[in-house]
């Protein structure tokens, strides 16, 4: 449990370096970067055919669980978005492909 908490704990810094490096080289380009950047997947990428494990699929590798948002001011049907859910989004605990 230690490795892949210190597993997890290394791609979580090493993603925030990566990103200052390229946040600073578009601030230094007069290119501001507002608010967060939401990592999805789509369904049909090579992320979900290479680390299927991850994915909340069915039987048959199809989504059981895709991201969206309810119904609100904006839309009174809410948004449903064909982007994958992965089973650390559904379960509140990191997975990383092959841990």
């Amino acid at each position: 449990m230690l490795g892949r908490h210190r597993k997890e704990k290394l791609g979580q810094y090493l993603f925030f370096e990566q990103w200052k490096e390229i946040k600073d080289y578009c601030n230094n380009r007069g290119i501001q970067i507002v608010g967060d950047i939401p990592i999805y997947v789509s369904f049909d990428s090579a992320d979900v055919w290479a680390h299927r494990e991850i994915f909340k699929l069915d039987g048959e590798q199809r989504p059981i669980a895709v991201a969206g948002v309810p119904p609100d001011y904006f839309s009174s049907n809410g948004q449903l978005w064909v982007i994958l859910c992965t089973i650390g989004m559904l379960s509140g605990r990191p997975v990383t492909p092959g841990g």
